[in-house]
């Protein structure tokens, strides 16, 4: 079945009747808290004694051994690292064995079974990694995920998708960049955090967001405080694994992620005597030169649809406005001082007056008939 020799030159094992057990050679600076590792060999099985490998990396290792005992040996010291950081090994151990056992078949299917509930790998961390912290004390990127068994989560980096603003290009993007259809600089910062609601903070110059991509992100476990990194993982998709230091069973599912905009209130816009921006028109309203104040919330907007946009309330009917044409505020009316005139009222909006149900709209008026 396999030589002997080879593994007494090496190894310490002993024989018994029906199988026998080798004691794997660790090296000196391994880096897990490990004194003994002992590998039982039968007929078409193998078993690992060592109470401080966790169940699930051990089925990992399972899985490559195709009835030679010297090469699996050889191929287990070599990757024993790798497979206790709870990776797979990326080797061509398997064409190197050639097994006529008919029996192969039958143990392979049944390990596939065994398999189907491993944990999915988690990069283990260095003991004495430092969680990045800043200063900064608004953030705009906020979060919901489920949690179980995990103290801290970190995005330490977030790869995102912007669109260039000057040729509306899309780019992939985790740093700053030029866009190689218009040499624009595409400015993209990012400041991670500590928090339970938030990421951290992203600064864009020259780009507006769209989506965020697929993501690692670096979690420590509630029992013993090991620290890992998963794997990439989007919206609603389930992370789960073993740990490593106390068999915990660690699981993460993301369920929102948001990229919030805070605008500078239009208030800090008015000066009085100066036109506001495009005489305080909106897209909604292209003849309605004004902003309204609403006493919701005390803030401008030239529009109730501007108000719902910006706000997480609903709006009340405006008490002042501020002319387009002068900037000055006063009660709610048609005209102003300055010359500003509304057109004749029609039973469309205008002035937050009349009504936008075309079925009862005037047939003069054109907007009775506009798509």
């Amino acid at each position: 079945m396999f030589n002997y020799e080879k593994l007494l030159e090496n190894h310490k094992f002993e024989r018994n009747e029906d199988s026998i057990t080798i004691e794997l050679n660790i090296p000196e600076d391994f880096i897990y808290e490990i004194s003994s590792i002992n590998v039982i060999f039968t007929n078409c099985e193998v078993k690992l004694l060592c109470d401080e490998i966790p169940e699930n990396i051990k089925e990992n290792i399972y899985r490559f051994y195709k009835n030679d005992v010297f090469l699996f040996i050889t191929f287990l010291e070599e990757n024993l690292e790798v497979f206790l950081s709870g990776k797979i090994p990326k080797s061509d151990y398997n064409s190197q064995i050639n097994t006529n056992n008919s029996n192969m078949s039958n143990i392979k299917e049944n390990r596939n079974e065994n398999n189907k509930n491993i944990c999915k790998p988690a990069i283990l961390l260095p003991d004495d990694y430092v969680y990045p912290i800043n200063d900064i004390k608004s953030f705009n990127i906020s979060y919901k995920a489920d949690k179980k068994n995990i103290a801290l989560l970190l995005a330490e980096k977030l790869n995102i998708k912007v669109l260039c603003n000057k040729c509306k290009k899309h780019y992939n993007i985790h740093s700053r960049l030029i866009c190689d259809k218009c040499n624009e600089m595409l400015i993209y910062e990012y400041f991670s955090t500590l928090s339970d609601q938030f990421f951290g903070f992203i600064k864009l110059e020259n780009c507006t967001f769209i989506a965020f991509n697929y993501n690692s992100y670096v979690i420590n476990c509630l029992t013993c405080s090991k620290i890992y990194r998963t794997t990439e993982i989007g919206i609603n998709t389930q992370f789960e694994f073993k740990c490593y230091g106390c068999y915990s069973f660690i699981s993460l599912t993301l369920k929102d992620i948001q990229y919030k905009t805070y605008q500078k209130s239009l208030s800090s816009k008015i000066k009085v005597g100066v036109p506001l921006p495009e005489n305080g028109t909106c897209i909604h309203y292209r003849k309605s030169f004004r902003w309204f104040r609403f006493p919701c919330c005390n803030k401008l907007f030239p529009c109730d649809i501007c108000h719902d946009k910006e706000t997480d309330h609903c709006n009340e009917m405006a008490n002042k406005m501020v002319c387009g044409f002068c900037s000055k505020e006063q009660s709610v009316k048609n005209n102003c001082e300055c010359g500003m005139t509304m057109k004749k009222s029609t039973a469309h909006w205008e002035g937050g007056k009349g009504t936008r149900n075309k079925v009862v709209m005037s047939k003069k008026d054109n907007k009775k008939y506009k798509k």
